[in-house]
């Protein structure tokens, strides 16, 4: 077991990698260094705790949780009060036990959202449609999905700056959910 503990704040530190690391299975409580602006956790497969305090990074841009297969549930500062305004780029694909993820109020910046082959996940926050910056979403293989593509285009059409790409393998969710 990988367990990483930061016994003081570390005020310059503004990039953590860890990808790959196996034997991760929690992240750090991120309350004493709030100047990330990259995380890195892909291919972390045993990593199933993100800490909330993640919610609180106001300066972090670049978040990666790609391939980890044992998260089941992503909280960002309980989730009414996250401070990720700076996050412009969030990869989840490849959790596959991923059920939850947090609605994207206070994500204002996010351009890149990558949701492929979460095929746990059921539904996705109606905040997203908020996400006026947004550029890229994938929800490519997310075969349990129960949220519809014509709820999630409905989303998007306030969004007037909004350059929408969305990939379904097969048009899963437009022939799962036909009578909208």
């Amino acid at each position: 077991m990988l367990v990483i503990l930061f016994s003081q704040d570390l005020p310059c530190l503004k990039m953590v990698d860890l990808s790959n690391s196996k034997y991760l299975l929690e992240s750090l409580n991120f309350a004493g260094s709030r100047r990330f602006e990259r995380l890195d956790f892909t291919g972390c497969i045993n990593l199933s705790y993100v800490h909330p305090s993640i919610g609180l990074l106001e300066e972090l841009t670049f978040l990666s949780l790609e391939g980890c297969s044992s998260l089941v549930q992503l909280v960002l500062h309980d989730d009414t009060a996250s401070r990720l305004y700076s996050l412009k780029v969030l990869h989840l694909s490849g959790c596959t036990k991923l059920e939850t993820i947090p609605g994207f109020t206070g994500v204002s910046s996010l351009e890149y959202l990558d949701i492929d082959q979460c095929v746990s996940l059921s539904t996705i926050d109606h905040s997203i449609g908020d996400l006026v910056q947004l550029k890229f979403l994938s929800l490519r293989d997310c075969t349990n999905l129960v949220s519809t593509r014509k709820h999630l285009l409905y989303d998007f059409s306030c969004s007037y700056r909004f350059m929408w790409l969305l990939r379904t393998t097969k048009s899963t969710l437009a022939e799962k959910h036909t009578s909208v």
